[in-house]
């Protein structure tokens, strides 16, 4: 039984618990009900934005061989992805690029670039709306597998690694990844690069949390990021520690 399965079961007993007490006294029996509805309501909510819980979805968040793992959102971009990418084979580092379905078919070589260099690829659904977390479970599914199986086309190979956008879990991502048998990466060390310009402060946040195991959240389509990724190599090396993505290799080969 999932987390969220024996959630559900312990409110519903408490739901059934406030029910019993508005025999006796209705109205303290319904603000207890009314308490456990909002309680469940707010758990629910902080847990769907909390991917690393693993509360809905079993997530890999940490490197268990104590090497660091560089991970780029949103692309490709036509310009800054192939920028990361020449940075990237300079430092002679490897990284996990997760796609957004739309943004592979507008730039194919892009996509293909990524793979003949040696990184990986991961789908971030088709579409990558804000309203995904809102979507119902048939669409949910069209747009994770709409992603997903157009870039194992433009790879020629099965892509079950998935990041949901925004880092979204509910039961309806639970299901599609469960019965698709996918994958799904979180990260331990934000950049929080869509909320600056500055590559100092990118470069100093990720330098300052960045440890062995550590899974490293970016987003090639930014310009500060391009900035930032000299430092972040060099933040990574001066701690004496390896970018790798030999661990997620290992588990494509057991799919």
């Amino acid at each position: 039984m999932s987390k969220y399965q024996k959630t559900n079961w312990i409110f519903a007993i408490l739901g059934l618990f406030c029910t019993w007490q508005m025999y006796f006294n209705l109205m303290y029996g319904l603000w207890l009900l009314i308490g456990v509805i909002i309680t469940y309501g707010v758990l629910m909510f902080w847990f769907s934005m909390n991917m690393q819980a693993n509360f809905f979805v079993t997530t890999i968040s940490h490197l268990p061989d104590g090497k660091v793992m560089l991970t780029f959102d949103d692309g490709p971009h036509p310009v800054h992805t192939p920028e990361i990418l020449d940075i990237l084979k300079e430092g002679n580092a490897k990284a996990l690029f997760f796609i957004i379905g739309k943004e592979a078919e507008k730039y194919p070589e892009i996509v293909r670039r990524i793979q003949n260099e040696g990184h990986l690829i991961g789908g971030h659904s088709y579409e990558h709306t804000l309203t995904f977390g809102l979507k119902g479970s048939c669409s949910v599914h069209e747009d994770i597998m709409k992603g997903q199986n157009l870039l194992s086309e433009l790879t020629g190979q099965e892509v079950k690694f998935f990041r949901p956008p925004f880092g979204v879990t509910n039961p309806q991502v639970a299901n599609c990844v469960k019965n698709e048998e996918l994958h799904t990466i979180g990260w331990s060390v934000r950049s929080f690069d869509t909320a600056t310009v500055e590559a100092a402060r990118i470069i100093k946040r990720v330098g300052e949390r960045v440890e062995a195991g550590s899974i490293v959240l970016l987003h090639d389509r930014l310009s500060q990021t391009v900035k930032a990724l000299p430092g972040i190599l060099k933040a990574v090396t001066r701690k004496k520690l390896a970018l790798d993505v030999q661990y997620l290799e290992d588990l494509t080969k057991q799919i």
